[in-house]
Formats: C-alpha cells, structure tokens, sequence
C-alpha cells in the first residue's frame, strides 16, 4: 500500500507553556480587581453593566469581590505571603457563600440571586431553622479556613476581640467622665483652677531635689561577699574524693525513643502553625 502524504496546508500545532497560561489568568484576575473597584466605587456610567452584574448575583457581598480577583492572581503566582494563600481565598469565599444565604433569610435582594438560590434551596430541604444553623455553621467552617487555625484559637482570638471592645467602651466612658468634670467644660464665665494641676517654673529652679530618705540608709550594702573562695590557690588541702558508691552497676539498655509516629507529627503541625508546608520523610535513631 502506498503511504498517505502530508498535506502541506495543515495547521500549525498551538503550544502553549503552563507557566504562560498561568501569567495570562493573574493578569485577567488583576484587570477584574480594578474593574470591580471602580465600578463599585465610583458612579461610572460606562461600567455600571458590572456593577449591576455583580450586585445583582452577588448582593452587598460584592464588596469583597476585587480581594478575591486579587487574591486569586496571587495565588496563581504562588506568592510567599501570609495572606496569599489558598486558604485565605477559599475560606474568604465560603464565608461569602454563607453571608450570601444568610443575607437571603432577611432579605432577598440582599444576598443577590445566588442568595436566593441557596437559602431557597435549603430552606426545601432543612427548613428555616436548619438553613440558618447550617449557613452559620458554614460561615465558622470559612473563618476557621480562612485563619487557618482551630476552633480553640478561634474562640481565644474572639474572646480578645470582646474583651478589647469592652475595653476600649471603658476608656472612652472615662474620657468623657474627665472631660466633663473638667473646669475647661464650663460655660462662660465659670472657669474653675481650683481642680487644675499648675507647675510653677522659675521658682528655685536651681536648687537639687532634696532627697528625704537619710544618708545612712542610702549608702548600700556590698551585694557580692568579698570572700567567696573558700580554697584559696597555694594552701595546703586535703580534697576529699566522693565515693565509688555514686557509680551504678546496672548493664546499659537501649534508650526508649518513644512514639516516632507521634513526635513527626507534632513536628508537621509546628511548622504548619507557623506557615511552614514539611513532611517528615525518615527518621533516623541515634547511637543511644
């Protein structure tokens, strides 16, 4: 049989690197971030088709769309930031996710038509308190994600936040307490000193500050001895060797290395905790 010539007009193959692909969708990303700050954030008649785009699917939580678009373009780069990494992005989405629907129970033009997808959905299956249980308990899902952490720090960096509320509500009680008993919060004519801390300058400026403790008790005690050798070098000593006794007469055994198993994965979830991506490959003992 004869052989089945090439034609000479065919195609030419279309190769792209992976890498390219790569930089192609971190630059649409970042253009997506810009359009979405713009639009959202100005009244720009031009780009209201994706403000209305993005309100209308979205809801209110379209605000955190160009922090997903930008997140997104980090993580296709594979930046070293503690915020660029997927787990800020996918935990930052299933807690859009869950406002979304949560949105949706108290309003359906809030959460958007996804909003309104979600919470119909569910509440046809789970009813209106399972919904809400479900999407609250989503949302947690998202922020633990998202803070890469567990439930324990979570409820710890929480109870900070509270406490630092309450906190700052005390100060701010104070100061307003201080301001108004203070003589410069009067009306007119009514100006107090008699409360006011005044220093005089001028006065004696020269003369040091008399110190009322007595001269006595400020001179200090040494804090070292100064015989602190109790064998001094030259003296002859007869120096008492300790006793054979001290020595054990038990045969060596080998030295109990514990759970390997265990010890390699606490050390995996330390550095995990700290941003650090390790696997624990072998494990090799020591001469003990």
């Amino acid at each position: 049989m004869a052989r089945r010539r090439r034609s000479i007009y065919s195609l030419p193959k279309f190769k792209i690197k992976q890498k390219t692909v790569i930089t192609v969708g971190t630059i649409i990303s970042f253009i997506l971030a810009g359009l979405s700050v713009v639009s959202l954030g100005s009244q720009s008649t031009k780009l209201a088709f994706w403000k209305e785009f993005l309100t209308t699917n979205l809801g209110w939580t379209a605000i955190f769309t160009p922090i997903v678009f930008i997140l997104t373009g980090f993580v296709l780069q594979k930046v070293k930031w503690a915020f660029a990494q997927m787990n800020v992005l996918v935990g930052l989405i299933t807690m859009m996710i869950a406002l979304m629907g949560l949105s949706s129970l108290a309003s359906d033009t809030s959460g958007g038509l996804m909003g309104q997808f979600i919470s119909q959905e569910l509440k046809g299956f789970i009813t209106l308190p399972g919904t809400l249980v479900l999407l609250i308990g989503v949302f947690l899902v998202g922020l633990v994600v998202f803070l890469n952490t567990s439930f324990e720090h979570l409820g710890a960096f929480l109870s900070k936040i509270i406490s630092a509320g309450k906190g700052v509500g005390v100060v701010a009680s104070k100061a307003t307490g201080a301001f108004n008993n203070s003589p410069f919060n009067r009306p007119a004519g009514e100006f107090d000193v008699k409360n006011m801390n005044m220093r005089l300058s001028g006065i004696d400026e020269d003369e040091k500050p008399r110190s009322k403790v007595p001269q006595k008790e400020q001179l200090k005690e040494p804090i070292i001895a100064e015989t602190l050798v109790q064998n001094v070098a030259g003296q002859a000593r007869v120096w008492k060797y300790p006793p054979l006794s001290l020595l054990s007469d038990k045969g060596g055994a080998s030295a109990d290395r514990g759970d390997v198993k265990k010890n390699a994965s606490i050390i995996e979830k330390t550095l995990d905790s700290f941003g650090i991506q390790a696997r624990v490959a072998e494990v090799n003992g020591g001469p003990a």
